[in-house]
């Protein structure tokens, strides 16, 4: 099942100036309403050991962080994984992940802002996604060294469906 992430509370744990993080890419039913209800078969990511999460699971570190970054594709399909690594930087750096595969990342948090992490299994861009593979997308939040965030985090997705 895919749960519903409020955004409030970042994923992963960060000590010592390193954020240490397991994703994974997972198939799950999503329920937008209730559960029970209307739902959709999407994918989305997780937090290693626990549900997948729509938007994906909040990462959120003050600038300067060092993060290591475990990502794991448990889909049946390959995927290219868009986002996660220094901002600003070269918004072609994306990882490709096999089925199965783990891919360990390492990286320094930029200029804070606000970025998006996501994954396409279709290879087409974040605009052009279709139906399951929409749910692959996540908030990455870099803030100025010393600040005390006391916001709530947003994330607009949209549901394709080429029918």
């Amino acid at each position: 099942m895919v749960v519903a992430n409020d955004n409030h509370t970042p994923t992963g744990q960060l000590r010592n100036g390193v954020l240490r993080l397991q994703l994974e890419l997972r198939a799950g039913r999503w329920y937008p309403e209730e559960e029970g209800g209307p739902f959709r078969d999407l994918y989305a990511f997780a937090e290693a050991g626990h549900a997948a999460q729509n938007p994906g699971p909040l990462i959120r570190v003050p600038q300067g962080t060092r993060l290591q970054v475990s990502v794991r594709n448990s889909l049946p399909l390959a995927a290219i994984v868009h986002g996660l690594h220094s901002h600003p930087g070269d918004a072609g750096n994306s990882v490709r992940l096999a089925p199965g595969q783990t891919r360990n990342l390492e990286f320094v948090a930029g200029t804070p802002g606000t970025y998006l992490y996501w994954a396409s299994t279709s290879g087409k861009a974040i605009t052009d996604r279709h139906e399951a593979e929409t749910g692959l997308s996540g908030a990455f939040i870099v803030d100025p060294p010393g600040a005390v965030p006391d916001d709530r985090i947003y994330v607009i997705g949209l549901w394709s469906d080429p029918d």
